[in-house]
């Protein structure tokens, strides 16, 4: 059954809008409480939380007339002093053409250079590009290089990726262990496509990773239970080959995974 969920939770991710609500919640106090000639003689200076606060109040209209242009001039300014989460918001600004004339080739020149400097959205942006071709070459080798670089600083939906990645050959080579490791991994986060897909494995494990119904019953349960169409389907497939006493197990680990917030669910 193929699962559309990967695109939502993507595009949600990489499309939010507005612009700056990351960088907007990285300052330590709201953005209207600093007095605009402070941000901007700091910014001038060469402050590049300043250049950033900046940024956003231009961005947002906050005590300075809304004006993209202005916005991205100090975004840039942050992301040539190497600023790596100023870098990914004008690799945006560059994508969607926000302040700055539309540039992708641009755009991805700045992602990269966020992601090499260990901006996890950015690099996460960067492995969904390479793994569906966005603007890029389709490279699965280069998508599974950072989709890892995002997983091992625990973002669940590179984990996601590269559980993916291992479970298909894509870009790495096949390993159901490995699959079970990153899928379990973003499951334990809550990510609901992520235990689908670890419900899945456990369906349809073989060699590397034993069956287990009941296993695979309890994760799709909980995907199910955040609303996951496909996993309730694919749950309801599954039910007809198991036993009450097996349907009875698999809910009570699911219940029991839920109270204790997803941790230790598979050493049940």
């Amino acid at each position: 059954m193929k699962h559309n969920a990967y695109a939502i939770c993507i595009s949600g991710l990489l499309l939010a809008a507005p612009l700056f609500a990351a960088a907007a919640e990285e300052q330590k106090a709201p953005v209207s409480n600093i007095p605009l000639s402070a941000v901007l003689t700091a910014a001038e200076q060469g402050d590049l939380n300043a250049q950033i606060a900046l940024a956003v109040m231009y961005d947002r209209g906050d005590g300075v007339p809304k004006d993209p242009t202005q916005s991205f001039k100090w975004l840039l300014r942050a992301a040539e002093a190497g600023r790596a989460d100023a870098q990914f918001l004008v690799s945006d600004s560059y994508k969607h053409g926000q302040g700055v004339a539309k540039d992708e080739a641009e755009g991805l020149v700045w992602r990269r250079k966020a992601a090499e400097g260990g901006h996890v959205p950015a690099q996460l942006s960067l492995g969904y590009e390479y793994s569906q071709g966005l603007g890029v070459q389709r490279n699965n080798t280069e998508a599974a290089l950072w989709f890892r670089k995002a997983a091992e600083k625990g973002n669940a939906f590179a984990q996601n990726f590269l559980g993916e990645a291992y479970a298909l050959g894509k870009g790495v080579p096949r390993d159901d262990s490995q699959a079970l490791k990153w899928y379990g991994a973003a499951a334990a986060q809550g990510l609901a496509i992520a235990q689908f897909n670890l419900g899945l494995l456990y369906a349809n494990s073989g060699a590397q990773i034993p069956r287990d119904v009941v296993r695979a019953y309890m994760w799709l349960d909980l995907a199910s239970r955040q609303g996951d169409g496909a996993a309730s389907l694919t749950r309801a497939s599954l039910t007809k080959t198991m036993s009450s006493a097996e349907v009875k197990r698999a809910e009570a680990l699911a219940q029991k995974c839920l109270a204790a917030k997803y941790e230790n669910c598979d050493g049940n």
